[in-house]
C-alpha cells in the first residue's frame, strides 16, 4: 500500500493505492485452484473488479539484495512490495515475514491485516 493524505479548507483526503505482486497472484490462484476449485470463478470475478497495480516478478539480481531477509520462497513478495514503493507489506504470514517487523534496513513496514486497519483508522482520525 502507498499513501498520500491532504487537509485544507475543510477538506480531508486520503489516497491509498493498492498493489500486489504477480508472485502473490500466482500463489493465490494456485492454492484456490488446488484446494477450492469451485471457488475459482468467484476469485477471477473478484480480482477483475479490483483496481490493483500488478507488480511483475522481480529479477533474480534484485532478489539477491534481500536474500536472508526471510524465506527465499517468499522473497519475491517482499521485493515486489519494495519495488513498487509500498509503505506497508500487509501479511498474515508471521512465520515467513514476522522477522521483518520493526526492521530499519528495509524501506517499508510490515503489519498484519488487523494492524493495518488500525493504522488506517489512526491516520484518518489524525486528519480530522
Amino acid at each position: 500500500m502507498r499513501f498520500s493524505a491532504g487537509k485544507g479548507n475543510g477538506f480531508v483526503g486520503v489516497r491509498a493505492d493498492a498493489a500486489t505482486g504477480q508472485y502473490n497472484l500466482e500463489e493465490i490462484v494456485g492454492t484456490i485452484t488446488r484446494k477450492l476449485p469451485d471457488v475459482r470463478p468467484v476469485l477471477d470475478d473478484f480480482m477483475s473488479r479490483l483496481k490493483l497495480e500488478i507488480i511483475p516478478l522481480p529479477a533474480e539480481i534484485k532478489l539477491e539484495k534481500y536474500r536472508g531477509f526471510g524465506v527465499d520462497e517468499d522473497l519475491p513478495a517482499l521485493v515486489s512490495a519494495i519495488e513498487c514503493g509500498a509503505d506497508y507489506l500487509v501479511t498474515g504470514d508471521k512465520k515467513h515475514f514476522g522477522g521483518l517487523k520493526g526492521r530499519k534496513d528495509i524501506p517499508l513496514k510490515t503489519c498484519s491485516p488487523p494492524e493495518f486497519v488500525e493504522i488506517l483508522g489512526t491516520g484518518i482520525r489524525e486528519l480530522e
